[in-house]
């Protein structure tokens, strides 16, 4: 195996610090004129700072796909910065814009055939993370330990609605929804990107676990959404390759099962210390399943 320099290591820290990151909205952000300022802009400025020294150093800057069309979009918007009562939060959203395309150069610049599988390991493994604390932030308050920046409950400082580091459960659950569906398809295609198969099944069930745990119904009913199509997907390729292999089989079952199994648990959990529901706690306050006063 080829030894990894320093610089390739400096790139796949703040690659996994871009991700990781990428979501955090209570913890390492500030307010400055009105805006949030958060860390995950730290690391895309030091993302930077390594393409403009390797432009430098290697005398060569990889151009995005459809960068002229990126480029005039961006010069458009700085220059009608200055057209608005408020200069400042277009400047704000401009120096965002800015940010998000060097997000890009970074990427492109740093990512090719031999490293794909590495810098997908690295987005896949930075959605374990957040979803380990997760599901850590549901057990802490219900075995007496504080709670870990929970944003709203089921039952106030027992129960709590997983919301990791973002502002809302509904945040968290559109976050995850980027992470658990490339985790799927990658299975379904018997591609693991170089993690070990037991711990590729132990993070997709840690993923999806969480993204029950944060109880947003939207988020779910849209996951589920998903599933339905893959395994229509599943059953096409079943039927054109004439073999359903255990991964394949896999993709859909494994999260069904622990779609199914987590949202149970949570329904009895919540049986159990809140006397008063009478129904499933996904059809509270929708209409659903309840008697007519």
């Amino acid at each position: 195996m080829k030894k990894k320099s320093s610089l390739d290591l400096a790139v796949l820290a703040t690659l996994f610090a871009i991700f990781l990151t990428s979501s955090f909205d209570l913890v390492g952000s500030i307010k400055v004129m009105g805006f949030t300022i958060r860390t995950v802009y730290l690391f895309v400025l030091f993302g930077a700072g390594l393409t403009l020294h390797r432009w430098i150093r290697q005398k060569e800057l990889i151009l995005p796909e459809g960068f002229l069309f990126l480029g005039i979009w961006t010069v458009m918007i700085l220059a009608f910065v200055p057209n608005s009562p408020f200069v400042i939060r277009n400047v704000g959203y401009g120096a965002w814009l800015l940010l998000n395309v060097a997000t890009i150069f970074f990427v492109v610049n740093f990512m090719n055939r031999d490293n794909m599988e590495v810098f997908i390991r690295v987005y896949l493994v930075s959605f374990f993370a957040l979803s380990l604390l997760g599901v850590v932030q549901y057990i802490t308050p219900q075995i007496g330990l504080p709670p870990l920046v929970v944003e709203q409950w089921w039952v106030p400082h027992v129960l709590p609605r997983v919301n990791a580091f973002t502002y809302e459960p509904s945040f968290f659950a559109t976050y995850l929804l980027f992470g658990i569906p490339a985790m799927l398809i990658l299975l379904a295609r018997g591609n693991f990107a170089g993690i070990p198969k037991w711990l590729y099944y132990t993070m997709l069930v840690v993923d999806v676990t969480a993204l029950m745990l944060c109880s947003s119904r939207m988020g779910i009913f849209l996951f589920l959404v998903f599933l339905a199509g893959f395994v229509v997907y599943v059953m096409v390729r079943w039927i054109r390759e004439r073999k359903l292999g255990l991964h394949l089989a896999m993709s859909f079952a494994a999260p069904l099962f622990v779609t199914a199994s987590v949202l149970l648990i949570m329904d009895m959990r919540l049986r159990q210390l809140n006397k008063d529901v009478g129904s499933a706690f996904y059809l509270n306050d929708t209409g659903w399943m309840e008697k007519d006063i």
